[in-house]
């Protein structure tokens, strides 16, 4: 509770020192709250050439560019929100850009390749939507290509071992042969581009017979 107090008194302090003050509080949908020091955000070298963030927030040095004033409700920055940005996502953008931190990604070096896939893949939606961030794109470059470099041989046999997010895929089963039928000339037809990778035996609860469980996959667009 003590806490809970805390960050109340902040919240209450940032709201009446605003109009003079660089630190702003943002609301996201579910009602949750962040506090965004924006003096932080100006002088972070990782958000040089990010022109369109700085105009967003209004923290630009080029004098071309029109001032833009922070839409304000209930004293709370409604940019974020109006762009769909979570908390969750907004928690990550801000560590990157104010810490250096990427889950996953520790000292130029991949430690854990399924975090940091997805923290990747959110940061790069979010960056996207913040009008881009040239030094995130760098670093999403130079990441991919270290992890291409450590998985030239890469080849996964289900969705679960594809961390890379590169195929698309699908788990076919059934003992009728009709159904066997249609789905070799329909879905996998060469001009669809599905490959099997392997088939596996289940059994099933309710009955506990075994059956076939063929996986395919094809590269997505």
């Amino acid at each position: 509770m003590e806490v809970y107090h805390i960050l109340d008194n902040i919240i209450n302090k940032v709201i009446i020192n605003q109009k003079n003050d660089n630190i702003k509080l943002a609301k996201f949908i579910n009602n949750s709250i962040s506090v965004i020091d924006l003096d932080k955000f100006k002088n972070s070298p990782r958000l040089d050439n990010a022109d369109v963030f700085k105009l967003l927030f209004n923290i630009s040095t080029i004098n071309s560019f029109k001032k833009l004033e922070m839409q304000l409700e209930d004293g709370y920055i409604t940019l974020l929100n109006e762009l769909n940005i979570i908390q969750k996502d907004w928690i990550l953008f801000d560590n990157f850009i104010n810490r250096g931190f990427l889950p996953g990604y520790y000292n130029s070096k991949i430690n854990n390749l399924d975090k940091l896939v997805i923290s990747l893949e959110r940061l790069s939606e979010t960056c996207c939507k913040l009008g881009g961030i040239p030094f995130f794109d760098n670093l999403y470059h130079i990441i991919m290509l270290q992890i291409n470099s450590n998985y030239k041989n890469y080849n996964p046999k289900t969705s679960k071992e594809d961390i890379l997010n590169k195929y698309e895929w699908m788990i076919f089963s059934s003992e009728n042969s009709s159904e066997v039928s249609n789905f070799i000339k329909t879905l996998l037809a060469f001009n669809r581009g599905w490959t099997c990778s392997h088939s596996i035996i289940k059994k099933t609860e309710y009955d506990n017979n075994n059956y076939i469980y063929t996986y395919y996959f094809r590269k997505k667009n």
